[in-house]
């Protein structure tokens, strides 16, 4: 019984993202191939297949495997196997493999079968066993392959956002205009400000109602690939701890729907844009602004009012905080 082994290795470029395509013609492109494994005589050979492939960012994934590629001759029999290298055994008594038999000499088809590898990869070396049995110079041959498409949605910020909210998005083979693109969260259209070959300005629909949604973008006939994105209620301000105060006075806000990245949440008194120190889901830290007008001074001597608000994400939160500004603060 001989035994060849096949080894594979699947280098980072492979996921790194590729040049724009006609959108029309998505190109097949060739992860790996084993084989052609030829019959040595009438009797059981046996192949295997390290391959080490991180599949996170690819889609699809099919193998496909070949009995007789061109014109040679055909195994009798054959049967073909998926284990993962970190598991107990890789093989069992007589050197039969252990692991997932994914096909066999029924499943193909004018000698080839295919089938979606997506959720059949495990982390670590998965390994493909092939053994059968046929004539002398017969031969198979299998390749795990992918569809480049045209159209490729990489990055989306934020990824967490609210209604009203709005999107930077990245990418490949994009309309060159807003109007050639369609922007999708599951089946509710969103809407596109800007855009060109690889970027994107979208407006999260003002009624949409809280959740998790698969974002994707159609340009013609083309989809993209879809990207997680979480969508939260509006933001709300409820109060504040000090309704009075100088400047440089330490505010809390509270609410809810606040971005926990401070950078994210806006706060205005008035006008006036102050600094936000920190911030949770349900408030925010700040310091009361200088105003500009009080040529230097910490507040006005006749107390006057004005409001705190907050605009999270670009959304602009409902309700407002009163707020006085005195020499002598109060809550």
């Amino acid at each position: 019984m001989k035994q060849q082994l096949l080894s594979i290795v699947f280098l980072g470029a492979l996921c790194t993202a590729t040049p724009a395509l006609s959108q029309s013609t998505p190109v097949e492109k060739t992860l790996a191939e084993g084989g052609p494994f030829v019959s040595t005589g009438n009797t059981v050979q046996n192949f295997s297949a390290p391959i080490a492939v991180d599949v996170k960012d690819i889609a699809p994934l099919t193998f496909t495997f070949t009995n007789g590629p061109g014109n040679a001759s055909k195994f009798a029999w054959v049967r073909v196997f998926l284990s993962n290298e970190n598991s107990s055994s890789s093989a069992g008594k007589g050197g039969a493999p252990n692991g997932v038999m994914i096909m066999t000499e029924k499943n193909l088809q004018n000698g080839r079968f295919a089938m979606d590898m997506a959720g059949r990869l495990r982390g670590g070396r998965n390994i493909v066993y092939v053994t059968g049995a046929g004539l002398k110079g017969s031969t198979v041959s299998w390749k795990l392959s992918t569809v480049l498409s045209s159209l490729k949605l990489t990055s989306v910020k934020p990824t967490v956002t609210q209604p009203g909210g709005s999107l930077s998005l990245t990418g490949i083979g994009f309309g060159a205009t807003a109007a050639d693109n369609a922007v999708y969260f599951d089946r509710t259209k969103a809407k596109v400000t800007s855009a060109s070959g690889t970027s994107m300005q979208v407006e999260v629909p003002p009624d949409m109602k809280p959740g998790n949604y698969q974002m994707q973008i159609v340009v013609g006939n083309n989809r993209s690939n879809p990207v997680g994105i979480a969508i939260k209620g509006q933001p709300e301000v409820t109060g504040s701890d000090w309704k009075a105060g100088p400047a440089l006075q330490v505010v809390t806000i509270y609410g809810k729907g606040f971005s926990t990245v401070a950078a994210d949440n806006v706060v205005m008194f008035g006008g006036i844009k102050a600094t936000v120190s920190s911030a949770t889901a349900e408030s925010i830290v700040t310091t009361v602004p200088y105003i500009p007008d009080l040529g230097g001074a910490s507040c006005y001597l006749t107390p006057t009012a004005t409001d705190i608000t907050v605009t999270v994400g670009g959304v602009p939160a409902k309700g407002k905080a009163p707020f006085m500004s005195t020499l002598k603060g109060w809550q």
